[in-house]
């Protein structure tokens, strides 16, 4: 759902809006989706947060959840000072629990203060994150991250009536489309086409391509000049011109059999 204004919402969700505010009603109408909220913790920043937030999906929707969370929204829950916690050093912390609505405020201090508040975790245990749960951290992001742009790729593919990717082969070429490095051929080239023979275009090559969205994506495509080996293109041909971004020769040759492999393998 793209936010259009205050008329975004139905209006069942906009009287919750009023007293909840617009940061919180994105929040309640993606956890609309949640079909086991016993099993999940939501998580969202200090934009979405309020103490009102946290207390309503727990109650009113089983959702345990965790945010970072403004000064001016903890409704009078006194914590420590930014100064004082920040004079007791890097991972000092003061917390606050209110056991009856299940609350935990927990303020944190690293290079800045940072407070949080959460329905299911409070301040224990206490220790040092190590670089492995940070990596794991890391690789969730880039997990979500890519399922989300699988999950538009589907959307625009029934928008144009077009078959969409599985998620699996979409999957393995996002990480060609990051990782994709051309392998050199060693050895002498082989011979060019001299006898004005119709080119013969590679239909199945033997190195793999650029996958197809980086290849056609017509973004800083450009010639440049490099070694002289075999095109990519066609069976025969020869060049020293190659594109910047996919890393592959492609012929562009004038005369009696003129041909533009360069632009002919960035065309759909």
């Amino acid at each position: 759902m793209v936010y259009t204004g205050k008329s975004t919402f139905d209006g069942s969700t906009q009287t919750q809006g009023k007293e909840f505010g617009l940061g919180a009603n994105v929040v309640l109408q993606l956890c609309k989706t949640i079909r086991n909220p016993s099993d999940c913790v939501v998580y969202f920043d200090n934009f979405f947060t309020s103490l009102r937030l946290v207390t309503h999906l727990n109650d009113s929707m089983g959702l345990r959840s965790l945010g970072t969370i403004r000064k001016n929204r903890l409704m009078g829950c006194s914590v420590e000072e930014d100064r004082d916690l920040l004079r007791r050093g890097r991972g000092s912390f003061d917390f606050r629990v209110d056991n009856d609505a299940k609350l935990a405020v927990v303020k944190w201090a690293d290079n800045k203060t940072v407070t949080l508040v959460s329905s299911c975790a409070s301040v224990n245990p206490v220790g040092q994150q190590s670089p492995i749960g940070g990596m794991g951290i890391f690789w969730q992001i880039v997990d979500i991250a890519v399922n989300n742009a699988w999950l538009l790729h589907r959307r625009d593919a029934a928008a144009l009536g077009q078959k969409h990717q599985c998620l699996k082969d979409f999957r393995l070429d996002a990480a060609r489309g990051l990782i994709y490095l051309e392998k050199q051929k060693r050895g002498r080239p082989s011979k060019g086409n001299e006898d004005n023979t119709p080119e013969k275009v590679i239909k199945q090559p033997k190195v793999p391509r650029p996958v197809d969205d980086m290849r056609y994506d017509r973004i800083d495509h450009f010639p440049i000049l490099s070694v002289k080996g075999r095109c990519r293109m066609c069976q025969d041909g020869q060049t020293s011109i190659m594109c910047q971004k996919c890393k592959v020769r492609l012929c562009l040759v004038t005369g009696q059999n003129a041909r533009n492999c360069f632009l002919s393998f960035h065309c759909p």
